[in-house]
């Protein structure tokens, strides 16, 4: 059980690394963009405003890793001193939510926070089954906003595929994010960017085609899976989007049409990742996450699979 537990630590380092790098990369091409523009007289604040958001997301990251590493190096100790040696007893425990299970509701008992380990969540708001207002990837961390002690939202996060995560005591959650000012900073940037992200969808259900919304919800969870999605139902897709299940069958297959994705045996393959820019929205790009990296190579499990 311990190797076991050291092998998924490991996984998960090596996993959040290369997000880090991707990341980076990503941070390093868009100055480039932004700075040729501007050189050839384009008005580029809002290229700047993104750049920023990005850095801000990618110091979030960082800080993550660090608060992960220090959360294991904790409950490792505590493990070394019981006799069960078990983690779930007293530190972190891993967790597993099937699809469309409630991960956190908003309440005063909420006990613990979740750190994400695979697979999408997404913030609904009012009941699990509402409308999607932000959705939260490998790294991210559920219930983080409880910490702020401010009246809660009514929100709930909901698996949208199976996720694995780690359930971290809130109270130790807070001790640990209070011991120093980075911590603070990690909070409040995290917190930050959910809100962020919040506006961003409220704009983009009110502005854009029901095609752009399915394009970007594609792209976005894409890009935080790094290509592997599912199984989701049109039905979901359609209740976190808040539009009628026709219309994103419709717009999967119109996608489909342009060679950005292919939609076989209720699987849906992202081909074309630019092709899938290019029929979404522009908001895929202001969510925090868009500095994580692009979409991986598709492997037997890397897809977005649905079921009509």
């Amino acid at each position: 059980m311990a190797a076991r537990r050291m092998d998924n630590r490991d996984n998960w380092r090596d996993a959040s690394r290369e997000r880090v790098k991707a990341a980076e990369a990503r941070l390093h091409r868009l100055r480039e963009v932004i700075e040729r523009r501007a050189r050839l007289g384009y008005d580029t604040s809002e290229g700047w405003r993104l750049f920023r958001l990005s850095t801000t997301t990618l110091a979030s990251m960082r800080q993550t890793e660090v608060l992960l590493e220090a959360l294991h190096q904790a409950a490792e100790r505590r493990s070394w001193a019981t006799p069960q040696g078990a983690l779930a007893t007293t530190g972190a425990d891993r967790v597993s939510f099937a699809a469309g299970e409630a991960i956190h509701l908003s309440g005063p008992a909420t006990p613990n926070c979740y750190l994400v380990e695979s697979g999408i969540a997404s913030i609904c708001f009012g009941e699990p089954g509402g409308v999607e207002v932000g959705m939260i990837g490998p790294g991210g961390i559920v219930g983080l906003s409880s910490l702020l002690g401010a009246e809660l939202m009514p929100v709930a996060t909901v698996a949208t595929t199976r996720c694995n995560a780690i359930a971290i005591p809130l109270a130790e959650l807070a001790s640990r994010i209070g011991s120093d000012v980075k911590g603070l900073r990690f909070l409040h940037g995290t917190v930050a960017q959910q809100w962020a992200d919040t506006i961003v969808l409220a704009r983009c259900n009110a502005e854009h085609s029901v095609r752009e919304r399915v394009a970007r919800w594609t792209l976005t969870g894409a890009r935080h899976l790094r290509g592997a999605i599912g199984p989701i139902s049109h039905d979901r897709m359609a209740s976190l989007l808040g539009v009628r299940r026709a219309s994103v069958t419709v717009a999967l297959h119109e996608i489909e049409s342009e060679g950005a994705i292919t939609s076989r045996r209720n699987i849906i393959e992202v081909k074309d990742e630019a092709a899938l820019e290019r029929l979404s929205c522009e908001c895929h790009a202001l969510f925090g996450h868009a500095s994580h990296g692009q979409i991986a190579e598709p492997s037997p499990h890397s897809a977005i699979a649905t079921t009509q």
